[in-house]
């Protein structure tokens, strides 16, 4: 006997709330009720819903295509959805780390700029990433590219 696949009705977030205040049996009047739905809303989407977006997204689109034609003697990129969605990426793990080890700075366009330029140029200094240079490789292989780097400096300490 075939089985029968059955949709779970999903709840919208308003219902969610209101269900749990009908369960511990706070009944308000609609004209309370609304608002304060409204109010947990907007919370819940302001701290756990926050902007991810970067304004200065095309600036680093622009760096990251010049680096490339500066790498390539020329050569223009195939700037696909990917690898924006993986320069996003890139950008926010540099961030991370940046904001990190300086609690007390400020990440801006300018900031942005100088931190994937040190990556790149540093990045690129191993050859297979000099040779395949894109912002997909670069980010899935962040933390091999971080490893491979520090070794180079600790043989580079130790040999002095």
């Amino acid at each position: 006997m075939a089985k029968l696949k059955t949709k779970r009705a999903k709840l919208s977030m308003r219902e969610c709330i209101n269900a749990i205040l009908k369960s511990h049996a706070i009944d308000l009047d609609e004209q309370i009720l609304n608002p304060l739905l409204d109010d947990f809303i907007e919370y819940f989407n302001s701290v756990y819903k926050p902007d991810d977006t970067i304004p200065y997204f095309h600036e680093l689109v622009g760096h990251y295509k010049q680096f490339y034609r500066e790498l390539t003697n020329g050569e223009e990129c195939a700037f696909n959805p990917i690898q924006a969605i993986n320069l996003k990426r890139l950008t926010q793990t540099l961030q991370k780390r940046y904001l990190h080890k300086y609690p007390e700075s400020i990440w801006d366009s300018n900031t942005a700029l100088r931190q994937l330029d040190t990556f790149y140029k540093s990045a690129t200094t191993l050859p297979f990433y000099k040779s395949c240079f894109s912002a997909t490789m670069l980010y899935s292989k962040f933390d091999e590219i971080i490893s491979q780097l520090a070794a180079i400096k600790e043989r580079e300490k130790n040999a002095k």
